[in-house]
């Protein structure tokens, strides 16, 4: 007699390849935002220096088109950046509840223009809201870059391509393989195109970062190899699981599992109030002097005074020597002796009331819990720092008087 046991081992695995991935993620996160902010840094720089002088060149003809190709160029650079950081950091410090159908039919009439007629598109969704908690802009972008990737499975043949969406009860037996779910009502969304598909070893490998099938004949964006891979990074930070199912010759169906989540009540927003301060006077810290540089020029072109440092814990101590100085802190977050946030903190003991942009190369930080009254990405033109400043009430040709002052809280 011969006996014989065995464990089935299929699960354990896909749970072992979803940390593996996770881990991969992480460390590739950690990399990327330190290259993102010292990246952003430089094309801050470049930027900001294209801007002043194209003010300088208006008119000139074929310099004017050179220094505008300079600032395309670092526009087209920054985006990239982004991209890649937005792989690996996905900022839940925005979500909250949304109905995924409102956003479900909004992206693909975006879609439905930029793809070739001979594809057919469809979309199909419950006559009820369904709420799931995350970002609307998050969830547009991995509908996007679903559709975008379909699309060029697709680019040399007529297809079709579907967006299906339902509320599912899922039991304990019905929970994806490999997932980290828990039995529950999900938002079920189902991407489904008749293009390609692909071999089994390239869906092993299509949420890897940098992989791309341009050159092969199958889908993905060609020449990035970061659209699914970001895809999967918005999945996993709303708590959700993506899921692949195709064959070569035969299309690809794409199925993601979001949590349900309660109904939104609208809260009320509350306004703080404008702080009584002389308008001129901006303080600008950053620890790169070519980003210090090019902001206070920035600045100044546009009216304002400018006290720069870039050693935090001096401006800290020019603060407390005189709070009223300033209507505006703008500073960085990564230095290296301080954090932007640890000198906010230090600021808001000084006067609680100050304004405070912040400005980073990398994702934005949680603005009501560090105190921040607004954030501007790295790197940023003229036209946007104007902007930032008109959207927080700072203008450079109000000067209050004296009286109106702050005192710095007791």
């Amino acid at each position: 007699m011969i006996l014989a046991s065995g464990t089935d081992i299929t699960e354990l695995r896909s749970l072992e390849k979803s940390v593996r991935f996770r881990e991969k993620l992480s460390s590739l996160g950690t990399l990327s935002a330190g290259i993102a902010h010292d990246f952003n840094n430089i094309l801050t720089a470049i930027t900001g220096y294209s801007s002043l002088a194209l003010d300088k060149v208006r008119g000139q003809g074929e310099v004017e088109e050179f220094i505008r190709n300079i600032e395309q160029a670092s526009t087209r650079a920054a985006e990239l950046v982004a991209r890649i950081v937005s792989v690996t950091q996905i900022d839940e410090g925005q979500f909250k509840s949304l109905d995924v159908n409102n956003v479900l039919v909004e992206t693909v009439g975006l879609l439905k223009g930029s793809l070739a007629r001979d594809i057919q598109l469809s979309v199909n969704h419950p006559v009820q809201p369904v709420w799931i908690n995350g970002d609307a802009t998050q969830i547009q972008q991995m509908l996007m870059n679903l559709g975008t990737n379909a699309a060029l499975a697709m680019k040399e043949q007529a297809g079709k391509l579907s967006f299906e969406l339902e509320l599912a009860q899922l039991a304990a037996g019905e929970v994806p393989l490999g997932s980290t779910l828990a039995p529950g009502q999900y938002a079920v969304l189902d991407v489904v195109d008749t293009g390609r598909g692909m071999p089994e070893a390239m869906k092993q490998k299509i949420f890897d970062p940098f992989y791309s099938s341009d050159g092969l004949g199958f889908g993905d964006r060609p020449g990035t190899g970061l659209g699914l891979s970001i895809v999967h990074g918005i999945v996993l930070a709303h708590r959700g699981y993506i899921d692949v199912d195709s064959e070569v010759d035969r299309g690809t169906r794409f199925r993601i599992y979001f949590p349900i989540a309660e109904e939104s009540s609208s809260g009320t927003v509350v306004q703080l109030r404008p702080p009584k301060v002389n308008k001129r006077r901006i303080m600008l810290v950053d620890d790169e002097e070519w980003v210090v540089d090019v902001t206070a020029r920035l600045l100044t072109t546009l009216g304002f005074e400018v006290e720069s440092f870039t050693q935090p814990y001096e401006a800290l101590d020019r603060f407390k020597s005189s709070p009223k100085d300033f209507a505006l802190v703008i500073t960085d977050q990564n230095m290296p002796q301080i954090k932007g946030t640890e000198l906010i903190e230090g600021l808001r003991k000084v006067n609680s009331q100050i304004k405070v942009l912040m400005m980073s190369g990398n994702v934005s930080p949680l603005l009501d819990e560090n105190h921040i009254t607004a954030f501007m990405g790295k790197p940023f033109k003229l036209e946007s720092l104007q902007s930032a400043l008109s959207h927080l009430r700072v203008d450079a040709d109000d000067r209050t008087d004296d009286s109106l002052n702050p005192k710095a809280d007791s």
